[in-house]
């Protein structure tokens, strides 16, 4: 299965490529095998702080954004409204005119 999986990936790759690709996956195993996961705990509070951080700047950026599109989403609906209004005198003038031509 594996040798099947590993054919149908390699398609279309050149060998240099190919070699490239196997130095970059083995290099991410050893980085993987070599973190065990245990940070220590100074660490680990240092970058949930800046996560938090992070989070705090991005929920600003969204709630600006969300506010920018409401009104945004307003004129667009007033210049649908508008549209609508326009588009509904139109057509009584052109019934209107109809009829003044027809008698």
């Amino acid at each position: 299965m594996r040798d099947s999986l590993q054919n149908g990936l390699d398609a279309g790759l050149s060998d240099a490529e190919k070699q490239d690709l196997e130095a970059m996956i083995k290099a991410f195993k050893n980085e993987t095998r070599d973190d065990d996961g245990q940070t220590p705990p100074a660490s680990s509070a240092e970058d949930m702080t800046a996560v938090k951080d992070q989070i705090a700047r991005l929920g600003a950026i969204i709630s600006r954004m969300n506010r920018r599109m409401d009104a945004f989403y307003q004129a667009l609906l007033l210049m649908h409204q508008k549209t609508e209004i326009t588009g509904r005198q139109i057509s009584e003038i052109a019934e209107v005119l109809d009829e003044r031509l027809k008698s």
